[in-house]
């Protein structure tokens, strides 16, 4: 029983390891990601505009996870970010497309 707690607190801790290289990778590509997924959505609200179909919301959406993303990796960039910041924007930007979403759909 002692062998398999220390097999499980052995790979925590090679987890913990990984986990610092995947912090920094979403430290440096969050703003990029947030600018694709804004691209992908206005790209597929603009075509489905061409075909005479409205899809508003989804180019509203998109803008706004581009904004939040954008605000979020130039504070959590910061060599003291501000935790509470990180949270209050993103608590906010979901309570703001939840409610584009009940109020759209």
């Amino acid at each position: 029983m002692l062998s398999i707690i220390n097999y499980n607190l052995n790979i925590n801790f090679k987890n913990i390891k990984h986990n610092k290289n995947y912090m920094n990778l979403i430290k440096k590509y969050l703003g990029i990601v947030g600018f694709l997924l804004a691209l992908i959505g206005i790209s597929i609200a603009a075509l489905y505009k061409f075909n005479g179909t409205d899809m508003q919301p989804l180019v509203e959406i998109s803008f706004f996870v581009w904004i939040t993303t954008c605000t979020i990796s130039s504070e959590i960039n910061k060599e003291k970010p501000k935790k509470w910041w990180v949270y209050t924007v993103t608590i906010l930007s979901l309570v703001a497309i939840s409610a584009m979403l009940f109020v759209y759909y």
